[in-house]
């Protein structure tokens, strides 16, 4: 469910066409992940929070046969313990679950060595222990994230010094932010007796753990035998005398193909997620969305604003609303809280607004553990949530289905066209005269939009005069600006009606008209 959002999230801001089809042919609700022993909150749901949820329409075994198809086989060497990136990634959040169950076991057993400190206050920071691995936000100085790097430049063999150093900083700083939210960093001693927790869980895992000699290169000690204090050799020893209870589940087991497939598919929607909120910031990415909601929910707000939205404008956009609009007010933080998405009861003057406003994008752009506690404790946070989700799987109404074409239908009374090449990829985007966006386009009557195999844009086409001449640019021009980002904003839209031409309705969730 959450993916699903982020896939129509970067389905509007990036340049190609490409990667919201590829994103949303490989999302398949077909599984409860455990990712990494983490169970799915169900406070406001009756699906799988995460990935979406099963459709009883689409059914298993034609959703499961689809991803099987798309399993995409990145492994480079299958003698190893982990041979992908996907292996390692799956490795690293597995060590992660394994640290926080060991310091968790080491915090309730010895209750005298870390008084002052709350269960609450425990799990959250083991929840951060090397969270900077696995969070695709987190970049490597050369813009990878750092599960890419560490596996491809660093699995089983030294990293360049520079790569280390950025990693730690950015550790530091999660660990930080997770201390500071819960009281922890101003207190010494409390933040001394948590991260020892942490430390001689992640040394007693790294002892224990089978790929660990794989990882780093060389043959690895048990924390018994080396911590320099004995206390803490002793509460190691206590730990891997108990290794394989506590940590029953949670030992990392490779990938199966289609396993292995499904998380390289979640991997890059959560990239291209974490890239579009990095380029554009949550502001511009909600008026993106808006733009979109507003031409094909049949929202009336005028062509000035979609065109504005579309092209990314939120400064003067917001200056000719007229009256006062929730969902703009949700855009410059008024009537609510900074991050509303964690108190929105709070405030009597607050109304969440349903959609991807900034607080939801910004939301979707939090850990897994942030978004579960807040899913699990907050209703309303659930519900907004939920309802955003239900809007974001309706398609489009499509008037003529075809192998090559799928011409679609706005509330607005907009037609779109888009035309298909053999691997249904849109090669055309085509609008009526009297189309809604013609209305504030100053180059003319936009006709059509083209697009290369790779899903960037070709060309631009539109007629002018009153004779209607057609008149057609290259990418590189003023006059193609618009159209291009326009259409950015319609692509989730586009895709979905595709999906409802060749599946019919519930495939892949989608609510078909």
């Amino acid at each position: 469910m959450l993916e699903r959002l982020q896939i129509e999230v970067a389905c509007g801001a990036n340049e190609s066409l490409y990667v919201c089809k590829r994103a949303l042919q490989n999302w398949a609700p077909i599984e409860a992940h455990s990712y990494a022993g983490l169970p799915e909150p169900k406070s406001c749901f009756s699906t799988d929070v995460r990935s979406g949820g099963i459709s009883p329409l689409a059914g298993p075994a034609v959703t499961s046969a689809w991803r099987l198809l798309k399993t995409i086989d990145t492994r480079t060497q299958s003698d190893r313990l982990v041979g992908s990136v996907e292996e390692f990634y799956e490795h690293t959040q597995k060590h992660r679950a394994r640290v926080k169950a060991l310091g968790m076991e080491l915090f309730k057993s010895h209750p005298e060595l870390f008084e002052g400190l709350d269960r609450a206050q425990v799990e959250h920071v083991l929840d951060a222990h090397d969270q900077a691995k696995v969070r695709p936000s987190v970049k490597a100085p050369d813009g990878r994230p750092f599960y890419q790097v560490l596996y491809k430049e660093g699995f089983g063999k030294g990293l360049d010094r520079s790569i280390v150093d950025s990693l730690n900083a950015s550790d530091k700083e999660i660990l930080e932010r997770a201390e500071e939210r819960l009281g922890v960093k101003g207190n010494p001693d409390l933040k001394a007796k948590v991260e020892r927790i942490e430390k001689i869980a992640d040394l007693v895992d790294r002892g224990m753990s089978p790929v660990s000699s794989e990882e780093f290169g060389r043959k690895m000690e048990k924390a018994s035998r080396f911590l320099t204090s004995a206390e803490d050799r002793e509460l190691a020893k206590f730990l891997e005398k108990r290794y394989s209870t506590i940590t029953k589940g949670l030992q990392y087991k490779g990938l199966s193909p289609l396993r292995l497939g499904s998380l390289a598919n979640r991997l890059y929607i959560q990239e291209h997620f974490s890239a579009a909120v990095s380029k554009y910031g949550v502001k511009n990415l909600s008026a993106r969305s808006l733009a979109h909601a507003t031409f094909s929910g049949g929202r009336k707000l005028g062509a000035g604003l979609v065109h504005v939205l579309s092209t990314g404008g939120v400064a003067a956009a917001l200056s000719i609303l007229e009256g006062p609009m929730l969902y703009f007010s949700e855009i410059k933080n008024t009537g609510c809280s900074e991050r509303g998405y964690h108190d929105w009861v709070q405030d009597p003057y607050c109304r969440p607004a349903i959609g991807l406003t900034p607080k939801v994008i910004e939301f979707l752009g939090e850990d897994w553990e942030t978004q579960k506690f807040h899913l699990k404790s907050d209703r309303t946070t659930c519900e907004v949530i939920r309802k955003t989700y239900e809007q974001s799987i309706q398609a489009p109404e499509v008037t003529k289905c075809q192998k090559d074409l799928v011409e679609f239908k706005t509330p607005n009374g907009d037609r779109i066209r888009t035309k298909l090449d053999a691997d249904q990829s849109i090669r055309s985007v085509e609008f009526e005269k009297n189309s809604l966006f013609n209305t504030v386009y100053p180059f003319g009557q936009l006709r059509s939009v083209a697009y290369s195999s790779s899903g960037l844009v070709e060309k631009v086409c539109r007629t002018v005069g009153r004779e209607g001449k057609k008149n057609c640019v290259d990418s590189d021009s003023k006059a193609a600006e618009d159209p291009a980002a326009f259409v950015r904003t319609m692509n989730y839209q586009m895709q979905k009606a595709i999906h409802c031409c060749q599946f019919g309705n519930g495939f892949l969730e989608t609510r078909c008209q």
